[in-house]
């Protein structure tokens, strides 16, 4: 069975604003690139792309540029989020999404926060083992370094 997002399901009632404008993000770069569902790495550029989330933030004070580090992710790939004037559909997670949305779940309860934010996202994103994680660590990007930037 898929996972599709339906914003009345609770668990993603819990993600921030922020979170949600990446994740909507994440599904406009997947669809501009014929994916069926959202990869940790489009929802990483979904999170990128979005200028106020303290993720990107955070990137940033740590001196890594985001413009570098989404040309690294996309494999020089552009990707232009505000020509998108398709007809909404659902969108699916992949596996690994939503794994990571779980850990990032995780991380937003050992913090106690009340909600998941792009931080938790990306945090999640930072501890999967996986490619995108080893193409991240090779920028400068982990999560020891980015947690002690966030606090």
């Amino acid at each position: 069975m898929e996972n599709v997002i339906n914003p009345k399901q609770s668990v993603l009632s819990r993600l921030s604003r922020n979170a949600r404008i990446s994740l909507r993000n994440a599904g406009i770069v997947a669809e501009h690139f014929e994916s069926k569902e959202i990869t940790p790495k489009y929802l990483l550029v979904g999170i990128l792309l979005n200028r106020d989330s303290l993720a990107r933030r955070t990137i940033e004070e740590m001196g890594i540029a985001t413009d570098n580090l989404l040309n690294k992710i996309l494999d020089g790939s552009n990707i232009d989020i505000t020509a998108n004037g398709g007809n909404s559909r659902d969108i699916v997670l992949s596996q690994s999404t939503q794994d990571v949305l779980r850990r990032a779940y995780n991380w937003s309860a050992k913090f106690s926060h009340v909600y998941v934010g792009t931080e938790h996202i990306l945090l999640g994103i930072l501890d999967s083992d996986s490619s995108l994680q080893e193409k991240l660590e090779k920028q400068g990007l982990s999560s020891k370094s980015f947690l002690q930037k966030l606090r």
